[in-house]
């Protein structure tokens, strides 16, 4: 099952998230050993709430093994509302990618999404959904 957290997007210029609420969960992990080529599949819980200053001081003060990010702030990298785009993606000040899959909907009005960053000899994805209030 998976658990979902509010996210309100208030500061993205963009007609779809002006003035919606995102709820986020990822509920896989997958980290890829850069120098071996390992990959290793872990299902955990990790969140992440963002407002209108950017990564909430909920989600920062959350210990590692449930935070799904260190980046304080976001900027969207590629506009939902032009006519090829098939997701939204922001950066994060620390180097992470979120990725909103807006053509992969489910039934409940989620959308598929990821969150990718690099560290040191790693490089971690976190799968979940996002879903646009």
């Amino acid at each position: 099952m998976i658990r979902i957290c509010a996210v309100a997007i208030l500061f993205l210029p963009v007609t779809l998230l002006a003035d919606s609420e995102l709820a986020c969960g990822f509920d896989m992990s997958f980290v890829v050993y850069l120098s071996s080529g390992n990959v290793e599949s872990v299902s955990q819980w990790k969140t992440m709430t963002l407002d209108s200053q950017g990564t909430s001081a909920e989600t920062l003060a959350l210990d590692g093994s449930r935070r799904a990010t260190n980046s304080h702030g976001w900027i969207p990298i590629q506009n939902p509302n032009s006519p090829n785009s098939m997701s939204l993606v922001m950066a994060g000040d620390s180097g992470d990618l979120l990725t909103v899959h807006l053509d992969q909907e489910d039934p409940n009005g989620r959308y598929s999404s990821t969150l990718a960053y690099s560290f040191g000899n790693y490089a971690i994805t976190y799968t979940g959904v996002y879903e646009i209030r």
